[in-house]
């Protein structure tokens, strides 16, 4: 996963809407398995395919200026 979100944040490369996509769906498993960062995974699954495609960087779970 380290390794997709070094892909799709390249700023010489165009976004990959596939490995964005399988992004999300990992992240999507992960939230379902961690207690007590499910919120924080989810909010990522929605956010950063959508921050990668407009070629912004990655948001942080709202609220936490610290991403913690």
């Amino acid at each position: 996963m380290l390794h997709a979100v070094w892909l799709l944040t390249d700023p010489l490369a165009l976004p990959d809407d596939e490995v964005a996509d399988r992004l999300a769906h990992e992240l999507r498993r992960l939230s379902g398995r961690h207690l007590s960062g499910s919120g924080a995974l989810w909010d990522a699954a929605t956010h950063w395919p959508r921050d990668i495609r407009a070629r912004r960087e990655l948001s942080l779970p709202p609220g936490r200026e610290d991403g913690v």
